[in-house]
């Protein structure tokens, strides 16, 4: 009799070990999800790299991964066992059931373990998703943080600082001389300062600077002028005061009207002839 009382326990046993065995493995699936792939069997000779190996085997981030999965899949095994245990004690009451009570006993029980797993995974899951938002969050206002860092940096460099200007510089002056060609005058010192003027009674009530400079950016003043035909008077006084006291785009102030005026007029006369 004990015999077959032992063979009984064991055919109930066996399927309800399974049965957790089988939620385990959904479980696992649930959490990880069902990946096949060839790569894992083809020989990769980089794994074996042992700089990298060690680089990976310490890596922080994947010991902390690697404890929290083995901690989820024991703790969620060992809530099965736990259950699977309770209903072992059962065993003895099961032994003298019915065939048809007996199954219908193991499935119960199956179930029961089955949705007990899942349930841990699932709040193991909703962990996972939190944690990972937050990280993903921190992340982000981290980079944000560091792109402005760097920006500040960039511009606390001097060297940087120094070809912005450089840059800035150069553009101004395209856009100036792209301007020479529209003055009405180019006074010059005649080989230091080169200032262009240009009066439009219409648009201003005094004549404007609109580009100027000295030695070479002086030299490249008076050749686009003569390459544009504008007319080029030399003025060693007012060509120094102008560059002197007159920003590029400005009007010239006023103790300066009668001196432009008079090149203005000779320049309008040699326009009429």
């Amino acid at each position: 009799i004990a015999i077959v009382t032992a063979r009984e326990i064991l055919l109930i046993i066996l399927p309800l070990a399974i049965a957790v065995a089988i939620a385990g493995v959904i479980a696992a699936l649930a959490q990880f999800g069902f990946l096949f792939t060839t790569k894992a069997v083809m020989p990769d000779f980089k794994k074996i790299d042992p700089i990298k190996g060690t680089k990976n085997l310490f890596s922080l981030k994947k010991l902390i991964e690697g404890v929290k999965v083995t901690l989820k899949s024991f703790t969620t095994l060992g809530i099965g066992f736990i259950f699977f245990f309770m209903f072992i004690l059962e065993l003895p009451t099961v032994a003298h059931f019915g065939l048809g009570d007996q199954l219908a006993w193991l499935t119960d029980k199956a179930i029961i373990i089955a949705f007990v797993m899942l349930f841990v995974i699932f709040v193991f899951a909703i962990a996972d998703v939190i944690i990972v938002r937050k990280q993903y969050f921190d992340n982000l206002k981290m980079s944000k943080q560091e792109i402005k860092d760097e920006f500040k940096n960039m511009e606390g460099d001097p060297l940087i600082k120094g070809k912005i200007r450089q840059k800035q510089m150069e553009m101004s002056r395209k856009r100036m001389m792209a301007e020479v060609p529209n003055a009405d005058v180019v006074i010059t010192n005649p080989t230091h300062y080169a200032v262009a003027i240009k009066y439009d009674e219409q648009t201003s009530h005094a004549p404007i600077v609109i580009a100027k400079g000295m030695d070479n950016v002086a030299q490249q003043i008076k050749k686009i002028a003569r390459e544009n035909n504008v007319h080029i008077v030399e003025n060693k006084s007012l060509a120094r005061s102008l560059y002197a006291q007159v920003d590029v785009d400005k009007a010239i102030p006023q103790e300066l009207f009668a001196a432009v005026a008079e090149v203005l007029a000779y320049v309008y006369k040699m326009n009429k002839k």
